[in-house]
């Protein structure tokens, strides 16, 4: 593939552990004339997207893109204090002793800070 000096391109890398890489090569202002720049990604995806905007921005660093916000992985705590919210049939001055318990014990204290990722109920 032949590429233009006033194109950013792509080079695949191979890391040690046997994984590539994908480097954006472009100049600076695009020409021949302008600084070799370059940036590293684990994804091609991202790669591309980076090198589309390297050109978009007429060869200059593109505008960061803001990070997404993920969503917090739920803990074991928020998990047992959601089931005894849905618990139906009992009464308020329970439900608040069952949370109340369920705060004030080693349960919450020890694995509140736990994902619960695989917790579930009884089949």
């Amino acid at each position: 593939m032949e590429t233009r000096p006033d194109m950013a391109s792509i080079e695949v890398c191979v890391r040690k552990s046997g994984a590539p890489s994908y480097r954006i090569w472009w100049r600076l202002g695009g020409g021949r004339h302008g600084r070799p720049q370059s940036r590293t990604f684990h994804a091609y995806g991202e790669a591309i997207a980076f090198k589309h905007a390297v050109e978009a921005s007429a060869h200059q660093w593109p505008e960061p893109v803001p990070a997404t916000e993920t969503p917090r992985t739920p803990l074991f705590a928020d998990y047992a204090l959601a089931f005894i919210a849905s618990k139906s049939g009992i009464a308020e001055r329970t439900r608040h002793d069952y949370e109340r318990g369920l705060r004030n014990t080693c349960v919450v204290v020890r694995a509140g800070g736990v994902p619960a990722i695989g917790v579930r109920g009884r089949s």
